[in-house]
Formats: C-alpha cells, structure tokens, sequence
C-alpha cells in the first residue's frame, strides 16, 4: 500500500506540471517617435505574469521597475537631444521567469543648429572678400540687403564668400546685413542668423579758417570744421581762463562756437585751439589774436558812511572818458561832481544826512562810472548807516570779531552783516552785543543759523526787537530766539522749510509773524508762552506739533492750513482763544490740545474726525457751543470738565460710553441731548457737578422709561422725549 501511495503521488505532481499556461506581453506600442525636445509618454500592456523592466539607454528612464499580472503602465522620459545627430533607444519588459522578452523602441531627432564663426565684418573702402564659416545640419539660402555686396560664389564645405564693392565717397562709412536663412519643412523660417558688413571710411579733419582776430571786449566766433572722425577740442590750460568752448557739438558738425572773454590786461594775447582726432592722428590748429583792454577801475568800491552829511573823494583810475549814473533811486540823498579832468579821474561823492527809522536803519546806493563805446565800467557802493548802526561786509566766515574793538560792544545798537557766517559769528554777537536792538542778515548766504544762536542759559537777547533773516535761510533750529522777550518783529525768508522746537518760545512780545506756505515743519513748543495775538498756519503744514502754542494767553485767533490732519498734545493749551474752526482734512486732535482755553467760546469739529484724545477742552470755562461728531462712540474721560459756561450738549446715536469726568462740573447745563435709543454706558459719575434736578435730559420718542430705568441715568429728574 505505500508503495502505491507513493506512485499515485508522483502522477499526481506530473498531471499538475503539465497544466502550467503559457507567458504572454501583449504591448499596444512598440514604437516611439520625438523630436530633439525631452518628452514623456506611457507603454500599455497586458501580461499574465509578473514582470520587470530594463533600460539600456542612459537617455531613457523607466517607471516602475517591477509590477504583478494583469493590464500594466509604463512610463518612460526622453532627455533632450543636445547632440547634432539623431539616436535610437530600447527599454525592454520581461516575465519574471525570464521566459519572455518584449522590446520597446524610441527614436529622437537631432538638434538642428545654425552658427557663424563671426557676426560682423569690417572692409575698407576699396571693397573686398567676406568669408563666412556657416556651422549647420540644415538646409540654408543667403540673403543681403544691399546692392553693394554680392554673393560671389556657390557654397563650398558650408562657407559663404560675399563681394564688397568699392565705396563710391571714400569719406563716409556705410552699413550692410546679410542674413544666412534656414526653414523647416512647412516653409516656415527657423533659424535666421545676421551678418553686419561695416566699410571703413577714410579720415578727414579740416578746419576753414586758421586765424581769428577779436576785440578786447570779447567775442563769440564759429570754426567751421570740415571732418568725418570723431574728434575733441584741446583748449591748452594756459588759454583756458579767457577763451571757452560754448556748447559742445554732435560729432560731423559744420562748426564749432567759442567764447573769448574780455581782455582786462594792457597787452596783445594769443591762443591757440588744437582739434585733434580721438581715434587717428590728425590734426589742425587755429590762432586767436585779442586786443589790449581799456582801463577803468576804482580805487575803492565800497565806502560805509555814518549819518551826517559826507563828502567823499572818489579816484577812478582810467585811460577813457568816463561818464557816471546813480542807480537804486538813490539820487535823492546822493550827488556827484568831477573835479579833475586827469587820468586819474576825481570825483566828489557827497550824501545828505540819514535819520533812520525802526525799520530802515541803513541805505545803500550805487554809482556805476563807464564808457559804453569803450565797454569798460566799474560800481561803487555806498552805504550809510543811522545813529549806533554797524554795517559789515564779511570778507571770511568767522571774523566777525575782528571789526570791532571791545570798547565798542556796548555801543553797537544795530549791526547789518552780509557774506557768510559762521557759528561762531554768531556766537560773537549773542555774547558781546548785548544791546543790539536790530540785526539784518537779509544778505547773507547762510541756509540755516546754530542752535541757541540768540539764546544762552535762561536769557537771550536782552534788548533785541527786530531781525530779518536771511534770504537763502531753510531753518530756525531749535531754541533760536527763546526767552528774547523784548522781539517784536522777525522777517521770514520765502525759503524757509523747517521751524525747529521752542525757536520763539519765551518770545512775550512777539505779537505776529508771516509764516510762508513752504514751511511744512514746525516743532513742538517752537512758539510757546510767546506774544502772539494771531496766527495763520500755512496749508504746507501737516502737523500742529505738541505744545506749539502753550501758554501763549495773548493768542486770540487761529487759521488752521487744509493741510493739516492732525493737532498734537497741549498744542493750545492755556491759550487765549476765542472761538477755533477745525478744517476737515484733521482726523484727530491729541489729549489737552484746548485744555484751560478759558476765553474760548465756540469750537467747530469736523465729521472726519476720527480721534479726539482725554480732556481736549477740559477747563473752557467760557465754552458755549461744541459738536460731537456723529461717527463717535465714545468720549473721552475729562473732555469737558468744568466747562461751566456749557448750557447745551448733544450726544449723538452712535455714543455706547460716556468716560469718567466728561461732563464734571458743567454747572450751567441746562439740556442734554442724548440721541442714542441705547443708554450709553457711564463711567463713574461723568455728570457729577451738574444739577440733575434742572437739568432736561432729552432721549429718543420711546426711550424715556428705558433711561429711567438705567443706572446713573435715572438721576436726571426731567428725562424728555
């Protein structure tokens, strides 16, 4: 029995072995076909076996590697073909056992490529042969653009030979293109490569005329240049301060302009002016001759007279005959007579007496002596000053000191000073002309004064009433003119840009000031506890800084620019303002910027306001009217603490708190309007000061019991509708 046990088990193995199917791959595609560009595609196969994949390209990737039985994908990627040739590839799939094979084939075309061994070509005027080395797998045609260049023969080994006629004006340079064309099978143009051809020109530079003669007064003359170059224009250093070039021409101009300064010496001058090319040797040359000049200079130019009647003896030296003008009105106070007829021309320059006033403590006028024939003249300048009045012309920044003697600081009442100074000029002046009453820097250069320039500890200057600044000045820095109690007047130059902090603070008599529409800056405290009675702010200003007027209890009217968006901390605060209209662009107005304005009686806020800070008009004890704008919410602790005078308010609808304080000591109050259907919220006691009892709270039609029924509202004994 087991040995028939045994038989059976081995028919039974072989039965089974028998009944083994067959493998089969059964591909859609076999074959692929791409161009040089990378690309990706997918075999779709059938297969009863599992099975692997092989590449034997590198420029082929396979994925996956491996799958089981059943419909399977394959996807493969093609690199691009940087090569000039096509290729063929295979990537292969098998059964797993090894028993079946079946082969994918990829082809790819190749990389077309059109070059030129060079792009550009320069031939001389007399013509010649371009050969040109076209490295292509394509196809090609020339084409040329010109009728001076010609494809001498038929291509040989992918070269081009092009014939370069003869330039007809060899002084000119011309330009051609030639362009080596491919296109592909539809007939569309692929590949287009272009070739400058550029024939030289010969060079030439030739200038009219070689010798120019000029007057002594000076002249403006042309060169005409005859030239195809680039070329420059070599004035040698030693002609270079009396003859100029006036514009510099294009390259090819037909002439050249040039400048020749009067000459001021009593002798002949030459010059000499070299055109040179800048890329060839060539060159030519003119000469310029000029006269001698005419003479006429004064032997002094400027005379600083005092007060009184003066006559002075004014020597002009020249070699013509003079004739004289008073200019700058001046003849009512100026008058001039010859009183020699030499070479050496004298004149007697007398002035009448000169009183001076506040604001005029100097004149000036000029007398311009000349010969118009002759073109020679030459200004005398004279300037008389009132009684105590210094004038100064500033030869070097920093000698101011040097024109005074120390037994004259106390006698210097007015001073004028022109040229440029520096701090410690100014300096000078702070610390050692204590009386100066009135300073005009109107003529200076400076654009902007030190810090402290008239202010030193606690004091500035003592007695200083005026001051105009000068015309070129940008910025007051900070604490310019503090505590200079007794300035009254300061002019302000069209340029200024920039008010620096507490430049005019302590400033007590200072009533007015013009403050120009260039100014776009002016810093915190710049005119606190000042004078002034009114102010304009320029539309150029965006910010009224921080204290800007505190404590100026004189101040009784403000403009406020459209510029302005914002008005900063204490910017008013204990002013004397009566009434104050917020334009529309300001958007928020900063904690106690009204605080303690006890003389102002009305205020209008625009709707745009969007922030008005604590306690901005706490202390108006003389307020009556003031709008909350409708689009608030709420309002602020202390805004209108003991505003005593207050007899009405209205509260808009969109109000939800009313902060501690609001409304404190508002004793004259009378009717409150509250148009919010919702009683707002109350901190602490916002009302308390107020007589609750007479005091006619007004709610919306329907709201009154709500009210009533409020915690702190229901204090008020008269709730209205």
């Amino acid at each position: 029995m087991k040995k028939l046990y045994i038989v059976m088990s081995l028919m039974v193995l072989l039965l089974t072995a028998g009944c083994k199917p067959e493998p089969y791959i059964i591909v859609e595609k076999s074959d692929y076909k791409f161009d040089c560009n990378a690309a990706t595609d997918s075999v779709i196969f059938t297969t009863n076996y599992a099975w692997t994949t092989q590449t034997y390209n590198s420029w082929i990737t396979v994925s996956p590697a491996t799958g089981a039985t059943a419909r399977g994908v394959v996807k493969f990627q093609v690199s691009q073909n940087k090569t000039y040739g096509a290729r063929e590839g295979t990537f292969a799939i098998h059964s797993v056992d090894g028993q079946l094979e079946h082969i994918i084939r990829i082809s790819q075309a190749q990389n077309d490529t059109l070059v030129l061994n060079y792009d550009s070509f320069t031939v001389p005027s007399t013509g010649g042969t371009v050969a040109v080395n076209v490295i292509t797998n394509v196809d090609f045609e020339v084409e040329i653009d010109c009728n001076w260049i010609t494809q001498s023969k038929a291509l040989s080994s992918k070269m081009v030979y092009l014939e370069v006629d003869a330039a007809p004006d060899k002084y000119s340079s011309r330009e051609g293109k030639v362009y080596i064309n491919s296109k592909d099978s539809t007939g569309l143009m692929k590949y287009r490569k272009e070739i400058t051809i550029t024939q030289q020109q010969d060079n030439y530079l030739s200038l009219a005329h070689k010798l120019y003669s000029v007057e002594t007064g000076g002249e403006t003359f042309d060169v005409d240049v005859t030239t195809n170059i680039p070329y420059r224009v070599i004035i040698p250093p030693e002609y270079a301060s009396w003859v100029k070039e006036v514009t510099t021409k294009a390259l090819h101009t037909d002439s050249y302009t040039f400048t020749v300064s009067p000459n001021t010496t009593y002798s002949w001058r030459n010059a000499y002016i070299v055109f040179a090319g800048t890329t060839t040797s060539l060159t030519d040359t003119i000469k310029i001759t000029q006269d001698q000049t005419n003479y006429m200079q004064l032997e002094e130019e400027l005379y600083q007279l005092d007060s009184k009647v003066n006559t002075i003896d004014v020597v002009v030296n020249t070699n013509v005959e003079i004739y004289h003008q008073i200019l700058d009105d001046a003849q009512s106070w100026l008058s001039i007579v010859a009183t020699k007829a030499l070479s050496d021309k004298h004149f007697n320059v007398t002035t009448t007496s000169f009183a001076g006033s506040e604001t005029e403590v100097f004149r000036s006028g000029r007398i311009v002596f000349y010969n118009n024939e002759k073109n020679v003249s030459d200004t005398l300048t004279v300037v008389q000053t009132a009684d105590g009045v210094y004038y100064v012309r500033l030869a070097s920044p920093g000698t101011l000191s040097t024109y005074f003697e120390s037994s004259e600081y106390s006698q210097v009442q007015k001073i004028i000073v022109t040229g440029t100074v520096r701090d410690s000029d100014i300096t000078f002046i702070r610390d050692n002309l204590r009386n100066l009453t009135h300073i005009d820097f109107s003529e200076l250069t400076n654009t902007s004064l030190p810090y402290n320039s008239f202010y030193n500890n606690s004091d500035g200057m003592p007695l200083l009433k005026r001051i105009v600044l000068p015309q070129a000045l940008t910025i007051i820095n900070h604490h310019a003119f503090t505590n200079c109690a007794k300035l009254e007047d300061i002019v302000l130059p069209s340029t200024m840009t920039s008010i620096q902090q507490n430049a005019f603070s302590g400033c007590t008599s200072l009533k007015s000031i013009n403050l120009p529409n260039s100014i776009t800056t002016i810093e915190s405290s710049a005119f606190a506890e000042s004078g002034l009675t009114a102010i304009t702010l320029p539309s150029s200003l965006s910010t009224i800084s921080q204290a800007l007027f505190k404590g100026c209890t004189s101040l009784a009217s403000v403009t406020i620019g459209i510029g302005v968006n914002s008005i900063g901390i204490e910017s008013f605060y204990n002013t004397g303002l009566k009434s104050v209209v917020v334009p529309s662009n300001v958007t928020s107005i900063a904690r106690s910027a009204f605080y303690q304005c006890t003389s102002l009686v009305t205020a209008v806020l625009p709707e745009s306001l969007t922030t008005l800070d604590a306690q901005a008009f706490a202390y108006c004890s003389s307020l009556t009217s003031v709008n909350i704008p409708t689009s608030f919410t709420s309002i602020n602790n202390n805004m209108f603490r003991e505003c005593t005078a207050l007899k009405t308010i209205t509260i808009p609808a969109g109000i939800t708190r009313i902060d501690y304080n609001v409304f404190s000591e508002c004793s004259s109050l009378e009717l409150i309007i509250c148009n919010a259907s919702t009683p707002p919220t109350l901190v602490s006691d916002p009302f308390s000061g107020v007589n609750k009892e007479t005091c006619v709270l007004r709610v919306p039609a329907g709201c009154a019991d709500t009210y009533k029924a409020t915690y702190m509202w229901q204090q008020f004994v008269n709730i209205t509708e």
